[in-house]
């Protein structure tokens, strides 16, 4: 390239720019595709490191139940989703992973804890000589029998009795 001094003008001068211009834009392509290349084989090394490390992720749903108590618990730690996409996009370190995937676990206990217990009212309580139903059905046999007694005599005594009997109930 050809020293042009401050004179910009020249079509030599605006050829060497535009070469200038298009080797530099190359090396910024090339280099982010090289640092594409370098990110993706570590983020993928680092899956694998994870993987390999936790031998229950490989069911399919065991792994999408935590990798939704995982982004609940980022959410909850204030991480935008801008910040989860970005995570998921360029990958976490294996340990970090890890914590995560323990965090996550911890969640999807205590949910569990919570959906297994449940406010249930307590049976009524039947201690020894109270028994209604027996009482109400013992009520009853009073009634009739002070009834039959009535049909009997036909006495004022009689339906006095049937009277109190049936107040009783």
């Amino acid at each position: 390239m050809a020293r042009h001094g401050n004179n910009f003008n020249t079509p030599e001068a605006q050829r060497d720019l535009y070469q200038t211009d298009l080797a530099f834009r190359n090396y910024q392509g090339y280099a982010a595709h090289q640092v594409g290349e370098r990110l993706g084989a570590w983020r993928d090394a680092e899956n694998a490191a994870f993987e390999a490390r936790h031998s229950e992720l490989q069911d399919p749903k065991v792994r999408g139940e935590i990798r939704r108590a995982a982004v609940e618990v980022l959410k909850e730690a204030g991480v935008s989703d801008a910040e989860i996409q970005s995570l998921a996009q360029f990958g976490l370190p294996a340990s970090a992973q890890s914590i995560l995937a323990m965090a996550a676990k911890q969640k999807l206990q205590q949910e569990r804890l919570k959906s297994m217990t449940r406010h249930n009212t307590a049976p009524k309580t039947v201690r020894p000589g109270n028994a209604d139903h027996v009482l109400v059905s013992r009520q009853g046999e009073a009634v009739d029998k002070a009834f039959r007694q009535f049909a009997k005599t036909g006495s004022v005594r009689d339906a006095a009795k049937v009277i109190a009997a049936r107040r009783a109930k």
